[in-house]
């Protein structure tokens, strides 16, 4: 009975020892996730700075294209209305005596209004990308 009672209390104190072992091992764990869940936390909080700082940069950008492209807009109105002056103040002569000028000139003008309307397009066609 004794040697009984005697194994009885070894077991119990081994198990009681190994109860211990695994709280401890338990505390480590808790410690150890704790602290990647700290350092992840920090990574994440640095990722979220860059990316609104990488939004309000996009968005200046983009701003600054809009505005551009709108003074070349403007550029390319006040373009066609010059054009449009030109063609009714070579409308306005004689084209029997002046053929050539008119010519030239209405050539001229076709060209710049058309290169420039080529600029506008091509910036156009760029901002919709962004």
């Amino acid at each position: 009975l004794i040697d009984e009672n005697e194994m009885i209390k070894k077991h119990e104190e081994q198990l009681f020892m190994t109860k211990n072992q695994m709280l401890a091992r338990i505390d480590v764990l808790k410690k150890q996730i704790s602290g990647a869940m700290d350092h992840y936390r920090i990574i994440a909080h640095s990722c979220r700075e860059k990316i609104e700082r990488e939004e309000i940069l996009q968005n200046e950008m983009l701003m600054d294209l809009k505005e551009r492209v709108d003074k070349l807009n403007d550029m390319c109105t006040d373009i066609n209305n010059q054009a449009d002056d030109m063609i009714v103040t070579l409308n306005t002569y004689n084209a029997g005596k002046s053929d050539a000028l008119y010519m030239i000139t209405a050539c001229s003008v076709d060209f710049i209004v058309r290169f420039f309307q080529q600029i506008y397009t091509t910036i156009i066609s760029i901002t919709k990308v962004y």
